[in-house]
């Protein structure tokens, strides 16, 4: 189950393994096997069509509540956790910067499954 909401990408944070990501372009030392990731393609993409996340079966940025006790007056969630679209949350900043607001999936996690220490 999900449900689409609008954050901006600041509120929305990644994992220890992922920081890179949300360094500059430049930075980024995002290599699967001996294949550079083709970052100028994603890029491309974003400057012709924007974030558009129909426009793929996949499209979608994914996050999960980060802290489920953390919520603002209106009881909205504040902070999220990057799950899926680190590419796309990576090209959103370096595109529009962080108070850029976005819509996303909040999805349900199995807390259980989950162990990070």
């Amino acid at each position: 189950m999900w449900m689409k909401i609008k954050t901006k990408l600041s509120d929305i944070k990644g994992l220890p393994h992922s920081t890179a990501f949300f360094n500059s372009l430049e930075d980024n030392s995002d290599v699967y096997g001996k294949e550079q990731y083709k970052w100028n393609v994603l890029l491309k993409s974003f400057k012709k069509h924007g974030y558009d996340p129909t426009r793929f079966k996949k499209g979608w940025i994914k996050v999960t509540p980060l802290g489920l006790w953390e919520h603002n007056d209106t009881n909205t969630i504040k902070k999220f956790l990057l799950r899926e679209g680190h590419h796309r949350v990576a090209i959103c900043k370096y595109l529009y910067g962080d108070d850029y607001v976005i819509e996303v999936h909040v999805i349900e996690v199995q807390l259980a499954t989950h162990r990070y220490g």
